[in-house]
């Protein structure tokens, strides 16, 4: 619907936009681009925060460390960090990903000042999510995008939001409370 307004969390960008994700076999590499697209020809407005940014440069280079592991055997995390062959490798898959992302997506933009941070403060005490979750979450009351799509589980339980997802845990969970709603 065009009255959509759609942020996307780092845990679907990272299974439609890091080339390797499709590589491992998830058919959430399938599903959140297949949603995406959708959205987006429906003329949904899609989101993205800059905050994902700084998360899926983490998850991105965590994966290509445990991909160089397999291959050839334990490294600590700084170690791989300075190797040259390595972090080019990195900085390549992770300047690809968020290229895709912006391509199809708008920013919305987040001040980390002190009443964002007093406001995820006070959602850490009832709410179970991370720092960048909090922080999202935060911006999503602030902006009034309300739906959020995302892989994280850790967003199923927060009352005000609507969570699209293809996480099946969630679902079933949803599913449970009698909760859930299907778009097509």
């Amino acid at each position: 619907m065009p009255e959509d307004l759609l942020l996307v969390d780092t845990s679907s960008w990272y299974f439609l936009a890091y080339s390797k994700a499709s590589q491992m076999g998830s058919y959430k590499a399938r599903i959140y681009p297949r949603y995406v697209n959708r959205a987006l020809r429906a003329r949904a407005q899609v989101y993205r925060c800059g905050l994902s940014f700084s998360e899926l440069a983490h998850v991105i280079e965590h994966n290509e460390r445990d991909i160089w592991i397999r291959k050839n055997g334990n490294i600590q995390e700084k170690e791989y960090r300075n190797r040259q062959n390595e972090r080019s490798a990195v900085v390549k898959e992770v300047e690809s990903a968020w290229s895709v992302i912006k391509s199809i997506s708008r920013q919305v933009d987040v001040t980390i000042n002190d009443p964002l941070t007093e406001d995820a403060l006070q959602r850490y005490k009832t709410h179970p999510l991370d720092g960048y979750d909090l922080y999202i979450l935060s911006l999503m009351f602030q902006t009034g995008i309300l739906q959020i799509l995302t892989d994280d589980s850790d967003f199923a339980a927060i009352p005000g939001i609507k969570v699209l997802t293809c996480n099946n845990t969630v679902i079933e969970a949803a599913r449970e409370q009698q909760r859930l709603v299907q778009r097509h």
